[in-house]
């Protein structure tokens, strides 16, 4: 598989920098608004993109009930 420079291992630097940015943050569990003001998206993006992360095996996230 040849991947570019900006994609390393099936993730690209920008998810990559979004991952930093959570994990930096060091506040364990996070929400869909928590991912937002973070990253200062939208909160409709930062839910798409979260599940993104998630379908790729990037970050699991918890169910409520």
């Amino acid at each position: 598989m040849d991947y570019s420079e900006s994609t390393v291992a099936g993730i690209s630097a920008e998810n990559r920098r979004l991952l930093q940015l959570l994990h930096r943050s060091g506040a364990g569990p996070f929400t869909t608004g928590d991912a937002a003001e973070l990253w200062r998206l939208p909160a409709d993006r930062a839910g798409r993109l979260l599940r993104s992360l998630e379908a790729g095996g990037w970050l699991a996230r918890p169910r409520r009930g």
